[in-house]
C-alpha cells in the first residue's frame, strides 16, 4: 500500500499538477524567482513538463505571478521585440532587468509603487546630526 501526501508533487488528478504557480506576495523578487526556479525543478521531476525560459508563455506566467505584474507585462512588451534589448530576458538576467523596471521613472509614472527600503536599513545610511552644519 502507498500512502501520498495531498501536497506532494507527485500528487496529480488525471495528470495535472495540483500545487498553484507560486506568487510573490511579501517575498523578494529574487526569493520569488528561486521559489518558482523549484516550481518549475519540481514540474520537470515529477510530471516530465520543461520549462523553458525563452518561451514568451512562459515568461509571461513568470510575470503575472509578480507583484505590479500589469505594468511588468507593459514594460516588457515594450522591449521584447527590439533585438538589442533581447539580452535583459534570459535566466540569468530576468532578475535584473524587473529591478531595473521598478526603480524607473516609468514604473512609477504608470501606477506602480517601488518597494522601500526597510527603517534599520535606511537608518545605517544617515549621516549624524548636526553634520550637515559642518559640510
Amino acid at each position: 500500500m502507498l500512502l501520498m501526501y495531498p501536497y506532494h508533487p507527485q500528487f496529480t488528478d488525471n495528470g495535472i499538477l495540483i500545487r498553484p504557480h507560486p506568487q510573490q506576495g511579501r517575498h523578494s523578487l529574487e526569493e520569488h524567482f528561486r521559489r518558482c526556479e523549484f516550481y518549475y525543478y519540481e514540474q520537470r521531476c515529477y510530471l516530465g513538463t520543461d520549462h523553458n525560459w525563452k518561451d514568451d508563455i512562459h515568461l509571461i506566467r513568470f510575470l503575472d505571478s509578480c507583484q505590479n505584474a500589469d505594468i511588468l507585462r507593459t514594460l516588457y512588451n515594450q522591449e521584447k521585440h527590439v533585438p538589442t534589448c533581447q539580452y535583459k530576458f534570459k535566466r540569468e538576467r530576468i532578475v535584473a532587468t524587473l529591478k531595473e523596471y521598478i526603480m524607473s521613472p516609468a514604473f512609477v509614472l504608470m501606477g506602480g509603487r517601488p518597494s522601500v527600503t526597510s527603517a534599520t536599513q535606511g537608518s545605517r545610511a544617515t549621516a549624524p546630526l548636526g553634520y550637515d552644519a559642518f559640510c
